[in-house]
């Protein structure tokens, strides 16, 4: 039982915050524009100030583990691959088909990955998925290009990776994650007047990020595509973090290492995947279906995957 009580309110309070978000946008007290300029305060201010003080406060350096790392790019570059060629083989339409394989293997990690680790693994897990966030983001954005573009059947959405260098460079959660973890390394100590707008900010942004979750979600765009979503929902949420968790395992991958993996794998399609999908000549409304069906079901799946972890002494 408390076991059960840990993992609930580590968490459930994310998820409530999500519930929040939808609620204060069916009440109109925030209309897209706020929550798009929220979404953009989130990916270039806070988010990047979160990452930066959890990686400073965990010790990011010290808990590294390059096994872990290897194994993420590798998993993610086998799933983008092998989830393409299924659905190219299985799904009828080349844009549906493309948006599933985005919306299977590309993960929320940016806005879940942290307070999930931190509420259940505490600091230094929390520094362990920063890295790893560090690592999957320029993943994602390459490999979800590559996979959309493949899929288009419009020329002029063909992959960029000039493009892509410049804005994996300029990424402020790659900035904040790689300046954190040069200060870990050297050691290097920054003045209160520096860490502790750092730290309040960063602070702000979980919460804030779940509530823009919420607010930009709506069931009522879900009609369509039932048997598309549910075998989408099977696959992300629970397909591939088994699979995935368990080849990390016979790798000798534990500890904090295999939760954070188990983590990324398991956390709901990406905020941005239907939009990615429209821009990029895919089906944009069904990866939008995705995202929103794996968010709200993914609070009992990752409860579940936890608990049968802890049980099994993972952590």
């Amino acid at each position: 039982m408390s076991d059960i009580l840990f993992l609930f309110n580590a968490i459930a309070p994310l998820f409530v915050l999500v519930l929040v978000g939808n609620f204060i946008r069916k009440r109109n007290w925030a209309d897209d524009k706020t929550i798009t300029q929220l979404n953009s305060l989130c990916f270039k201010i806070l988010i990047p100030c979160n990452l930066f003080k959890t990686i400073i406060k965990g010790k990011a350096a010290d808990s590294f583990d390059m096994k872990v790392i290897i194994f993420l790019i590798g998993s993610y570059i086998a799933a983008a691959f092998v989830l393409s060629f299924l659905f190219l083989k299985t799904v009828k339409s080349k844009k549906a088909a493309g948006a599933m394989a985005h919306g299977c293997f590309r993960s929320n990690v940016v806005l879940l990955g942290i307070p999930l680790a931190q509420n259940i693994l505490g600091d230094e897990g929390g520094a362990l998925m920063a890295v790893s966030i560090a690592i999957v983001v320029p993943l994602f954005n390459v490999l979800g290009v590559v996979v959309l573009s493949y899929f288009s059947e419009n020329e002029q959405h063909k992959p960029d990776f000039k493009h892509i260098a410049l804005d994996i460079i300029k990424n402020p959660l790659i900035i904040a994650t790689f300046s954190a973890f040069a200060a870990t390394v050297l050691d290097i100590k920054l003045p209160s007047i520096i860490m502790t707008p750092i730290q309040e900010l960063g602070s702000c942004g979980s919460p804030i990020a779940m509530l823009v979750l919420g607010a930009r979600f709506s069931l009522k765009s879900v009609k369509e595509n039932k048997r598309l979503n549910l075998a989408a929902i099977f696959i992300k949420l629970i397909a591939m973090p088994l699979i995935m968790t368990s080849a990390a395992c016979l790798m000798g991958i534990n500890g904090l290492g295999l939760a954070v993996i188990y983590l990324t794998h398991a956390a709901p399609s990406a905020a941005t995947a239907g939009m990615l999908a429209e821009n990029m000549g895919c089906d944009g409304k069904l990866a939008g279906e995705i995202t929103l069906l794996t968010t709200a079901l993914s609070s009992v799946t990752i409860f579940i995957g936890c608990y049968i972890l802890m049980h099994l002494g993972v952590f």
